[in-house]
Formats: C-alpha cells, sequence, structure tokens
C-alpha cells in the first residue's frame, strides 16, 4: 500500500481571502478598523488597563413595569 501525501500550501494572505470572498474595498476597511480597536481592547485588558467595555445597550429582560 501506498504512503500518504501530504500536499500543503501556504496560507493566503488577507488581501487575497478578500479578493476571493469578493469583499469590497470599503468593507475591508471598516473590517480592519474593527479588528484594530478589538486587539487593542485585548491587549489593554491583558496588561490590567480598564479601557471602556463594548456592551449592547438594552432593558433587562425582567424590569419592572415601574422602571
Amino acid at each position: 500500500m501506498p504512503r500518504p501525501v501530504h500536499i500543503t500550501t501556504p496560507w493566503p494572505t488577507p488581501e487575497e481571502e478578500a479578493k476571493r470572498l469578493r469583499i469590497p474595498v470599503a468593507r475591508q476597511k471598516e473590517l480592519r478598523a474593527m479588528a484594530e480597536k478589538y486587539f487593542k481592547q485585548l491587549e489593554a485588558d491583558k496588561n490590567g488597563v480598564k479601557g471602556t467595555v463594548i456592551r449592547r445597550s438594552e432593558k433587562p429582560q425582567h424590569a419592572s413595569a415601574a422602571d
């Protein structure tokens, strides 16, 4: 029985993936800005700096009618 062969290729760059997925340039910029903000927040949290927490603002489910 022949030995299995594994063919590998390098990981695609973000630009190659965006082109393959047909993501518009404007949306790429938005996604990049969102990712940078997220990773900055992660780095700040890792270093013990309390930054702004991104939360959805919504009414609690069990809020009383008096509120």
